[in-house]
């Protein structure tokens, strides 16, 4: 899952966009369907690491719908961010899971920074002062 070098050519001229969907990177590949409620869903587990979810729980609390969660649901299970229990009726964050981890770590440093609050310098990645 590696983004190809632009310099590389193809025979075949394709878009940037093109190229970076048939070799996508770790962060694409589970982002890919981003727009169809995965964010809202790993957000929600996020937000409620402790608990489990049936699908429809896990659907009214991220404000998605249930085929959305079916939809994702393989995706989840297949990085080990969530894991089943109860015999496969109920699904919970996997804390244990490297990928999981790592969400963790990136929404932790997100907030740490204010999480929108802040201004940063695009150029430099500095703080702006007030």
């Amino acid at each position: 899952m590696n983004t190809p070098d632009p310099g590389e050519s193809d025979t075949t001229e394709k878009s940037t966009k093109e190229l970076r969907y048939e070799h996508p990177s770790g962060w694409l590949y589970l982002m890919r369907n981003s727009s169809e409620g995965l964010h809202l869903i790993i957000d929600t587990l996020l937000s409620a690491a402790d608990r489990e979810f049936t699908q429809s729980e896990l659907a009214d609390s991220a404000g998605v719908s249930r085929h959305t969660v079916r939809a994702h649901l393989d995706t989840l299970l297949e990085h080990g961010i969530v894991r089943a229990v109860a015999g496969g009726k109920r699904y919970r964050f996997n804390l244990d899971s490297p990928v999981t981890q790592e969400i963790c770590e990136l929404n932790s440093a997100i907030n740490a920074v204010g999480a929108g609050e802040i201004q940063i310098d695009s150029d430099t990645g500095r703080l702006l002062e007030d």
